[in-house]
């Protein structure tokens, strides 16, 4: 009797000792039934003290000589066996294929592999797997753990199942029948996932799509889309004062400043409107210099004689301005363009209270106040702005010369090589007001 496999039969490890007692069976040597004996009385997994009861018999059963058959008298019929008898004068079984350690351990080895494969919904490689383990060891039909392994993979009854396994036809039948399941579920996998990929191709299309439009699209787009955006939010949010006073009111992003907003009243040219002069550089000048910006709707040009209306409706919109909103209290900056810078200088002479600056561009004319003297009122300053070819500089040169005569602070600004249009000059002169505003 090997000592090493008497030890083995107490490891903690279950396969150790499966191992040890299918050795122990097949020694079918009688010293082994005492420890296989205790091995069926003790151990707490009952598929090993299940394999150590068939162990045993097994020995048994190979131990057992086959008893002679005693021949009757001559003239005495003999009588037929009793039950006990019969079954002792059968023929014993004939002896069991020869199993080496390697068999058993490629058996194991199969079974492993067919039970990953189960595991993992294989069950076409699972059968074959089983059908090797058996090859290589068939005392595998009657371990219950790998019984009960078939019957899951087969979908069969135990007995059924091992029969299946050793009969090739029934064998690659289950196999067929197995592959075949396997494809119809792939095949409804398929098409659940169709509608999902179809979602997800979608998505990745339009994000390619918007990745695209994100690199070929230039800032300058981008800004003139940001741009349209603006003036039309701000046109559909119209203000409105008693009397059909209509202006529109762009107010930066963000904090008030500390000393609050500056005020920056853009007056259109004629035959235009209040929306004219929301353009994308007065706009960026307001977030730069954190100015609100007026853009009031003045109706028709007319002539100086008839703007003491709209001079009034002006002075109404800045009052409210300035009332409604937290704004410096030093006044607003005037700017306007043709009629507008004209009736900027006719606003200045009218309510200088309420003005810190003008900036008048290209303007086809400029007001001239009555003297008032002996005032004592500082008055703002008012800068005119020109392009070399603009033929206007030449007609107010006169009003200029009269201004300068009462003492009114005023600049004239001529842009080389311009005609007559808005101008970066005019909104450097516009922004250098802002900022004395602030400071200020």
């Amino acid at each position: 009797m090997d000592p090493e496999l008497l030890a083995q039969l107490q490891n903690p490890d279950p396969a150790v000792r499966r191992k040890a007692i299918v050795a122990l069976g097949r020694t079918k040597d009688l010293a082994a039934l005492k420890p296989l004996a205790a091995v069926y009385h003790n151990d707490p997994v009952p598929e090993l003290r299940e394999l150590a009861r068939q162990a045993g018999r097994y020995i048994q059963q190979q131990n057992t000589p086959a008893p002679e058959p005693v021949a009757p008298p001559p003239d005495v019929e003999p009588e037929p066996p009793a039950p006990e008898q019969a079954s002792a004068a059968a023929p014993a079984p004939s002896a069991a294929p020869v199993i080496t350690r390697a068999d058993v351990q490629h058996g194991q080895e199969h079974f492993r592999a067919a039970r990953d494969l189960h595991e993992a919904g294989e069950q076409a490689r699972a059968i074959k797997e089983l059908a090797l383990a058996l090859h290589a060891d068939p005392g595998l039909a009657k371990e219950p753990v790998f019984v009960s392994l078939a019957s899951d993979v087969l979908g069969a009854p135990p007995r059924a199942a091992i029969r299946t396994l050793l009969d090739p036809e029934r064998r690659q039948a289950a196999f067929r029948a197995a592959v075949a399941a396997r494809r119809r579920t792939a095949r409804r996998r398929g098409c659940a996932a169709g509608p999902v990929l179809a979602v997800l191709a979608l998505l990745l299309a339009f994000g390619a799509l918007a990745l695209t439009l994100w690199w070929i699209v230039d800032d300058d787009t981008v800004d003139s889309i940001r741009h349209r955006y603006t003036v039309w939010r701000l046109t559909r949010d119209e203000q409105s004062l008693p009397g059909g006073r209509a202006y529109y009111l762009y107010e930066p992003p963000g904090a008030i400043p500390n000393g609050g907003w500056a005020v920056i009243v853009a007056l259109h040219g004629s035959g235009a409107s209040g929306e004219d002069m929301l353009t994308p550089e007065l706009l960026d000048l307001a977030d730069d210099e954190r100015a609100l910006l007026v853009a009031p709707n003045l109706g028709g040009s007319g002539t100086l004689d008839a703007n003491a209306g709209q001079i009034e409706g002006l002075s109404q919109i800045v009052a409210y301005v300035r009332e409604a909103h937290a704004v410096s209290t030093e006044g607003v900056v005037l700017y306007g363009y043709e009629q507008g810078g004209v009736l900027a200088t006719a606003f200045l002479a009218a309510h200088p209270e309420q003005v810190y600056a003008v900036v008048a561009e290209s303007p086809p004319g400029v007001f001239v106040p009555e003297p008032r003297e002996g005032e004592g009122v500082p008055l703002p300053p008012l800068v005119l702005v020109y392009g070399e070819a603009d033929a206007l500089a030449q007609t107010s040169q006169a009003a200029i010369d009269a201004l300068h005569a009462q003492g009114h602070p005023v600049e004239v600004v001529t842009v080389p090589g311009q005609g007559r249009q808005m101008s970066a000059e005019g909104r450097l002169v516009l922004r250098r007001f802002v900022r004395a505003l602030h400071a200020a």
